[in-house]
């Protein structure tokens, strides 16, 4: 099959997709910006973390990497943890909380020269806001969509996210090269957030956070289409908060017994109770375990990413000196995946 063949069959399959998203609500689409801000929080902060730590405060190569590790490990601990709490909030006001945490925790962390007070904001309130943001905004590609058009949609959930990380290499060698002075303000330190590139960009993800809130408020707290519940006659579902058990983890054939939704004026011993069924739920279902072992396959794949997140713009630095544009050679990875997956 010649090139020209196969670029026509992946035009026209791009063609269909994008016409199959037509008939999702609007919601499907304010998503889509909110996966773009919300990654780029994330990959402007992963790859600057280590070099932040070491330039701006000082702590060696061995501690900054620890402090990385740590912090990957709490996005994900912090994740499964605040799983109810997502299903008792709703994807809404989890949005909202986690843009909320973005703004301030960012904010902080440019800003401050105490080692304790970034370490406390990084582990906390930013880590937090990290955990809350994908999960949520994956159940609602999938509650926004059918079953026709939501591998389409995932797909270019996916490409979103790779946008992201392009968008942010390409700014951090702005910030770090050409605005590396800052606004040169004479009466401020250089080590002032205004008179600082690298800190101007971590306070960049205060600009995309406060873009992200003031969508949120335009978001409608999807449902569980009933088109959806009656193709899946096997899931007992009775209301939202089974319905993401269900139909993010179900198999065919297996059943599911939902819980109720937590309720803030529920007595607290009613709402454990019922974060605790849903655990159980979740973890005794087949498709849960499938999933985990599949993380376990794939989680070396992972960790080399976020090895080299944390390890590789300081070796491109001491290699190839100061003005080595370590964003634009991050950036050539999710070009060649945007460019392919499209």
């Amino acid at each position: 099959m010649s090139v020209r063949a196969v670029l026509g069959h992946a035009a026209r399959h791009s063609a269909a997709g994008v016409a199959s998203l037509k008939e999702s609500p609007r919601d499907l689409l304010l998503i889509f910006v909110l996966k773009v801000l919300e990654s780029y929080n994330y990959f402007s902060l992963s790859r600057i973390l280590t070099l932040y730590l070491s330039e701006q405060f000082g702590i060696s190569d061995m501690n900054a990497g620890s402090i990385f590790g740590v912090w990957g490990t709490l996005l994900t601990l912090y994740g499964i943890f605040l799983g109810s709490a997502i299903d008792w909030m709703g994807i809404k006001t989890s949005l909202i909380v986690c843009f909320m945490l973005n703004i301030g925790s960012r904010l902080v962390m440019a800003c401050t020269t105490t080692p304790w007070l970034l370490l406390l904001t990084l582990l906390g309130p930013n880590t937090i806001a990290g955990s809350l943001g994908v999960p949520v905004m994956t159940i609602s590609v999938k509650r926004y969509t059918t079953e026709l058009n939501r591998g389409f949609a995932f797909s270019l959930f996916y490409t979103l996210m790779n946008v992201a990380a392009l968008s942010q290499g390409l700014l951090l060698d702005v910030f770090r090269l050409t605005f590396k002075d800052g606004f040169h303000i004479g009466s401020l330190d250089s080590n002032h957030v205004l008179n600082n590139g690298t800190r101007l960009f971590v306070a960049s993800g205060c600009i995309t956070s406060i873009a992200g809130l003031v969508i949120t408020f335009f978001l409608t707290e999807p449902v569980v289409a009933t088109a959806e519940r009656k193709s899946r006659p096997h899931e007992k579902i009775e209301d939202d908060s089974g319905a993401d058990a269900a139909l993010l983890l179900g198999d065919q054939g297996e059943s599911f017994t939902s819980t109720p939704r937590v309720s803030i004026n529920q007595p607290f011993s009613q709402r454990a109770a019922d974060i605790w069924g849903s655990l159980r739920i979740i973890c005794s279902s087949r498709g849960f375990l499938k999933f985990m072992v599949m993380c376990l396959l794939s989680v070396n794949v992972k960790s080399l990413f976020r090895h080299l997140d944390a390890t590789l713009p300081k070796y491109q630095l001491r290699e190839f000196g100061a003005n080595v544009p370590i964003g634009a050679i991050y950036s050539i990875n999710p070009a060649m995946i945007v460019l392919l997956q499209s």
